[in-house]
């Protein structure tokens, strides 16, 4: 176990809210991101953090977001919480230090029982993402090597009854068991009353075993299979990584009982406007619901336009449940280092090309801009998100392709650097000038 440094641990604090308690985790899934890495990679484990250590780190945590326990934003190796001995003194801790901030703790469930479940009742203002991944005890054993599968696929049932709010989380394995599992299990936890549901996409790398891997098509057939299990389902499910066709604001789900439900607002509406702002995307609608307080909404619905008014306060969640394409502010920012270039390489992840080229179709500066999709070649197989890039990948593309030293500028994505500028491998993204020999900038 190699101990992350102290930057990380505030690193966390300080950019997603998130409070690292342990890496331990107690059970050994098959689809885990980080049983098949190449080596080279630089992550890091944490055991159980002391309370001392913890009491410094909320030093770092902001009271006005909500407090992620359990999640990971740098490369500290998130764990399960539960398995931490002092979990519930540093709930309390944490309780103390801010009465009035909601808590979000990601878990398999293993380790919660109805005694647990109504601690965290107790606490107020907890919420869990679940990570259940199948509903069929024997199935969930075989799927992640869990000794306790049964009070795992119970724990739904705990948190319910104890008036916990929570979200479920799958990893599709259907190419391992089948789809009648999946849908069974999203249909599971719609029954136990969570708020939503998302499916990931597991992804696999070269070193992955071959009976793991999937074909290619898989991602599309996922997202269409859980287009059919939303008849089923009464409540939000999303598949992630979203497979986006355009930038309609088209609604994916609604939570039960929120604003936007009590407006009337169903899903597959298309959100024209906010505020009389004309809408650029799922993710600029989203956000602009999300930060005003009431707020009115032009929607599409079945060929005809109306208008419905979503009574919220301000930063109050809508209900509104949406995939996530682009910003508007990203897509402004290309357009930007456009205008102050003559001509711009912008690199992405292979997820990212279909969505940057909608994005910027109808952009003054689109005839300046080539879109490069990068393939990671480091990780290999189906993993294809920006933030798992390295240095050798973007000059693997750069290299690909014809650069003009003298007018060329190569945009690189910042998720794949930290703080410090270094990749997943340590590498520094100054390296980048030098080994392409053309201007690069990172947005």
């Amino acid at each position: 176990m190699i101990k992350p440094p102290d930057y990380l641990i505030y690193e966390s604090a300080f950019r997603g809210n998130i409070l690292p308690v342990t890496s331990l985790c107690n059970v050994s899934c098959m689809f885990c991101s980080h049983r098949h890495n190449p080596p080279g990679i630089q992550i890091y484990k944490t055991g159980p953090r002391s309370l001392e250590e913890v009491a410094q780190t909320l030093q770092f945590i902001s009271p006005e977001d909500k407090i992620v326990i359990g999640e990971s934003v740098t490369r500290i190796v998130e764990g399960e919480p539960f398995t931490h001995p002092l979990i519930r003194q540093i709930l309390l801790m944490i309780r103390e230090h801010f009465p009035g901030t909601r808590i979000q703790i990601t878990t398999n469930g293993t380790l919660i029982d109805a005694e647990t479940a109504d601690f965290l009742a107790g606490l107020g203002d907890v919420e869990l993402y679940l990570s259940l991944n199948s509903s069929n005890p024997a199935v969930r054993r075989r799927l992640m090597n869990d000794s306790m599968a049964e009070q795992a696929v119970g724990s739904a049932r705990c948190l319910a009854d104890a008036g916990v709010p929570f979200h479920g989380s799958i990893v599709a394995m259907p190419h391992i068991i089948g789809w009648e599992d999946l849908g069974e299990t999203v249909c599971c936890l719609a029954e136990y009353g969570s708020e939503t549901i998302r499916v990931f996409l597991p992804g696999f790398t070269k070193n992955t075993p071959e009976n793991l891997k999937f074909k290619p098509e898989m991602h599309e057939e996922l997202a269409a299979y859980i287009a059919s299990v939303r008849a089923r389902a009464a409540v939000p499910v999303t598949v992630e990584p979203p497979v986006i066709k355009n930038l309609e604001a088209v609604v994916t789900g609604i939570i039960s009982g929120s604003p936007a439900d009590k407006a009337g607002l169903l899903r597959d509406d298309i959100l024209l406007s906010v505020d009389g702002t004309r809408c650029f995307s799922r993710v600029h609608a989203f956000n602009r619901i999300r930060e005003g307080g009431p707020v009115k909404v032009e929607i599409q619905r079945n060929g005809h336009t109306f208008g419905a008014d979503i009574k919220k306060k301000q930063g109050q969640a809508s209900g509104i449940v949406m995939d996530y394409d682009i910003a508007p502010e990203t897509a402004a920012a290309v357009e930007s280092m456009a205008a102050r270039h003559k001509r711009l390489k912008l690199m992405c992840s292979v997820l990212g090309e279909a969505v940057l080229g909608m994005a910027l179709e109808k952009s003054p500066q689109r005839g300046v801009i080539d879109i490069i999709p990068v393939d990671n070649l480091f990780f290999g197989g189906s993993i294809a998100a920006a933030g798992l890039l390295t240095v050798a990948d973007f000059v693997a593309a750069a290299q690909s392709v014809r650069i003009d030293s003298g007018r060329d500028v190569l945009i690189v994505p910042a998720v794949a650097f930290d703080v410090r500028g270094k990749d997943l491998t340590g590498r520094s993204c100054l390296e980048l000038e030098e080994k392409i020999g053309a201007k690069v900038e990172i947005l």
